[in-house]
């Protein structure tokens, strides 16, 4: 009796793996797909679009960065991490402070999108490979020619679309940009205020560690 009981209890437990590991199958194609509308929208400079693909963390981090573009001290803005202060000092620099008071998160999203922000050329040869599927959470690896990297973007199940989490990679960034900075001599002011001047064209000066309100 003993016996029988536990083999049913293992065929169970084999028959719910076989259900599940069926069910992440069938969400793989929808993964994929939400990743490829993101990354046309991106390659198309279309923020609107691109929006429809990101999720909840990735738009509650423009809205943040956003609100400390226009709100945090000058010592608050130089204690964030890399990334952070990088895309707030951008934020203050390449906008003209009436339009960055006008925006929220979705407009600032669509607005750094729209101007190329992100670097298309990376994005355009990246595809992802999907790791796993867990409820509603899809982890997935960046392939870029051919190579798989350990890490990539998470994708989020939200009202039955998969969008992707962009903060979910910021981690990975920021100690590649962090490397960076060593590897170049320099401190972490003067590769920002230097990227930032390649990037808009125009001098970056100590006005920016200032809040725009």
């Amino acid at each position: 009796m003993y016996k029988s009981t536990q083999l049913s209890v293992i065929a169970l437990f084999v028959m719910a793996q076989l259900f599940l590991t069926a069910c992440s199958n069938n969400e793989e194609p929808a993964v994929l797909q939400s990743f490829e509308g993101y990354k046309t929208a991106i390659l198309n400079n279309d923020g609107a679009k691109a929006y429809d693909f990101i999720d909840k963390n990735t738009r509650d981090y423009y809205a943040l960065t956003l609100d400390r573009a226009l709100h945090l001290s000058a010592s608050d803005t130089k204690s964030l991490n890399i990334i952070d202060m990088m895309n707030v000092l951008l934020a203050r620099h390449a906008i003209d402070k009436d339009e960055l008071k006008s925006m929220d998160g979705r407009d600032f999203f669509i607005y750094a999108t729209d101007k190329g922000w992100i670097d298309k050329e990376r994005t355009a040869d990246v595809n992802i490979k999907v790791a796993s599927i867990e409820d509603n959470i899809a982890t997935t690896h960046l392939v870029r020619a051919g190579q798989e990297a350990p890490f990539g973007f998470l994708f989020t199940k939200e009202e039955g679309q998969w969008k992707i989490d962009l903060s979910s990679v910021f981690d990975v960034s920021r100690k590649v940009m962090e490397t960076t900075i060593d590897a170049a001599g320099m401190m972490r002011t003067e590769f920002i205020f230097t990227v930032l001047e390649t990037s808009t064209g125009h001098e970056a000066d100590a006005s920016l560690w200032q809040p725009v309100i």
